[in-house]
Formats: structure tokens, sequence, C-alpha cells
């Protein structure tokens, strides 16, 4: 997982994840965060999360893949460069099909 620096001054979250010594076969990405501090909140809660599952953190374990994620990055800032900014919030782009919104 890899915390990058957006070109504001918001940060992503990069999770990868494939084969040790190949390129990675998954990619999720998480934000933008309004700070480092609320993204290694973020780490540390899917890393938890990934404990509790069966899986073990590797201290030894040597960082890979960081040109994947800084390419990623790029992908998500250029789509974000050219896609409308949505100000407007519907319930129903949130809850499931079959939920229905409170009633308001």
């Amino acid at each position: 997982m890899y915390i990058l620096r957006n070109c504001d001054e918001t940060f992503s979250l990069i999770g990868l994840s494939g084969t040790y010594g190949q390129s990675p076969h998954k990619c999720k990405l998480q934000g933008p965060f309004q700070s480092a501090a609320q993204a290694r909140a973020a780490v540390a809660a899917i890393a938890a999360g990934l404990c509790d599952t069966g899986f073990s953190a590797r201290p030894t374990a040597q960082p890979q893949w960081r040109l994947n994620a800084q390419r990623e990055l790029r992908q998500l800032q250029a789509m974000r460069a050219h896609a409308p900014e949505v100000d407007a919030f519907d319930p129903k782009d949130v809850f499931p099909s079959w939920h229905k919104p409170p009633s308001q």
C-alpha cells in the first residue's frame, strides 16, 4: 500500500497485490484524503482487516511496485482532470437498489 500526494494538498491510497517479483495484478484506489494522517489511518484499518482474515505482516519485506503505484496515481489524476465535478447528492446514488433510503 502506498500513500501518494495528489496534485493538490490531498492524498490517495493505492493498494497493489500480486506475486512477488512480477507486476501487480490488482489495484485498489481510495481517497482523496485531506491529510497524510487520514491516509495512514486508512492503511492501519485495512492492514488490521487483512490480519483478521489470515494475512500477516512481513516487516522484512522490501517494498515493490512503487512505479506502478505512481502510474496508477497519474491515471487517476488524468481521469479527475477530465471528469466534470459533481456536487449534487442523491441518496439513491449511495444506497443499494434493494435498500430504501430513509424517508425525509
